[in-house]
């Protein structure tokens, strides 16, 4: 089973290419594959062309990235402006294994923006801004996530490097603790607000059934469906735990928590 295809530059001519296959695990065929291939990774040759085998039933998202610091186009007779790999990218969901002739066009990407203030709207001097593309695993590829630390003054931000479709923004700063995710679609995406609120904390003990403390338990903070904006992101925060039984909970988001 494989998936094989062309990977190109925008003006048509032929890209050596990372490509990184994920499979859509909802795909699966349960039935003949009872040890499934979730991610699988090649590259293209000097012709763009690609070919990866060894794949298990199902659909996958195929994503393709280059460096393009000495491609130079045959339409605009300039220098692409990427430098890095990972500037030149494409993305194809829903890719059906067995797929031969799949053509992948590179594109700079596309860049979404706005601000970062805290609950006052005071702008956020120091903080970083993840974006992550809408149905992406937490084993996720290149191309999938941009994420980034800005210090300015008026708390705007600009991440580039992202392709069209649905992602969600999220922030955070030092002081601060993660907003909800915030989703756009692009490239139509208006310039983003996000608003962050002052971290929280928990402090205890652990103990037994006859109230003598337990060292270094493992403790967690886990945030459910009752928290607005996490209920399709669940958040597991690790504490940090003493021998004497006392643990900590840093720079949690407002909301319910199960401890």
């Amino acid at each position: 089973n494989s998936i094989g295809g062309i990977v190109r530059w925008p003006d048509g001519t032929p890209a050596e290419a990372h490509i990184d296959l994920l499979l859509d695990l909802d795909s699966r065929d349960l039935a003949h594959d009872s040890e499934f291939v979730d991610s699988a990774s090649g590259s293209s040759d000097r012709t763009g062309r690609f070919q990866i085998s060894g794949l298990g039933r199902g659909r996958y998202r195929v994503h393709a990235s280059a460096t393009g610091d000495r491609i130079t186009s045959r339409i605009t007779t300039r220098e692409p402006r990427a430098t890095n790999r990972g500037d030149w990218l494409v993305t194809q969901d829903d890719v059906l294994v067995g797929t031969q002739g799949l053509e992948l066009t590179l594109s700079g990407g596309l860049s979404v923006s706005g601000s970062v203030v805290d609950e006052l709207g005071h702008s956020v001097a120091d903080f970083h801004v993840l974006a992550r593309r809408v149905g992406a695993s937490l084993k996720a590829f290149e191309g999938t996530s941009v994420s980034k630390k800005f210090r300015r003054t008026d708390g705007t931000f600009e991440l580039v490097g992202l392709q069209a479709g649905p992602w969600t923004l999220s922030a955070w700063s030092d002081e601060h603790a993660a907003c909800a995710p915030v989703c756009v679609e692009l490239p139509e995406a208006a310039p983003v607000r996000l608003v962050l609120s002052k971290a929280a904390s928990i402090h205890g003990t652990v103990v037994d059934a006859d109230g003598v403390p337990v060292g270094e338990a493992q403790v967690r903070a886990t945030y459910g469906r009752s928290t607005p904006g996490l209920s399709d992101y669940p958040l597991i925060i690790k504490g940090d735990h003493e021998k004497d039984g006392t643990f900590h909970l840093g720079h949690l988001p407002p909301g319910e928590v199960t401890i």
